[in-house]
């Protein structure tokens, strides 16, 4: 039976899944799920994640959700080209990327970006400042880092890169909305203020089957743009 996949456009977790696979080169049954249809409340995928959520795996009789626990699953599984890294020191230095990572970087991003794509940054400005001065000095500390190494945990790609660059393409599609920029002028133009995190997700654009894992929505947008 083929590895079907179950994601919905623009989420960063799903987006993590498809880079892991088209990096590795495995073939997958694409299915994705309309959030307007609300496809994943349905009876039939609630019967896979009862949680509703996604993304979620099916490879055989197996069922796998949770972002993480699927990329490990998939580099275990397909063996090639390994994520997560091939001895002690490697394996370390992708996980505490991926641990700093989402303790101190994801929810400041996450919330800013829900902010503006709610409306309801303007309305709540100190709001907004206070998390800017939280993830300010997370991004100066990735920007000094890419400016003395390809990616997050050395000079190949790795989960480090497939986990992190969702979530900045996502906070960029965001701090770009017309209304966001007076908020987010600390960040803009961001090639400006980050060049080597700009760097970074351009390489990371550049790699053999990224354009397919595009969210389709984003089509008309460039999740670089600034």
């Amino acid at each position: 039976m083929s590895l079907e996949v179950y994601w919905i456009s623009g989420s960063p977790y799903c987006w993590s899944i498809l880079l892991l696979l088209k990096a590795k080169g495995i073939d997958f049954v694409s299915k994705l799920l309309s959030v307007d249809k609300q496809e994943h409340k349905s009876a039939d995928f609630l019967e896979l994640n009862p949680r509703g959520s996604v993304p979620v795996i099916r490879d055989g009789d197996l069922v796998v959700s949770e972002s993480l626990a699927i990329l490990m699953y998939l580099d275990a599984r397909f063996s090639h080209e390994p994520m997560f890294g091939q001895d002690a020191v490697a394996i370390a230095k992708i996980w505490q990327s991926i641990s700093e990572f989402n303790s101190y970087v994801v929810d400041p991003m996450y919330t800013m970006a829900s902010m503006i794509f709610r409306n309801t940054a303007s309305d709540k400005p100190d709001e907004f400042e206070n998390l800017t001065t939280k993830v300010t000095p997370e991004f100066q500390r990735l920007d000094a880092l890419l400016d003395d190494t390809l990616f997050l945990a050395g000079e190949t790609i790795t989960a480090a890169d497939i986990v992190a660059y969702p979530r900045f393409a996502h906070f960029l599609l965001a701090i770009t909305e017309p209304e966001a920029q007076p908020l987010a002028r600390q960040f803009l133009p961001f090639k400006d203020h980050y060049p080597s995190i700009s760097r970074w997700m351009g390489r990371i654009e550049r790699l053999p089957g990224f354009q397919a894992t595009f969210p389709p929505h984003w089509r008309e947008l460039s999740a670089s743009a600034c």
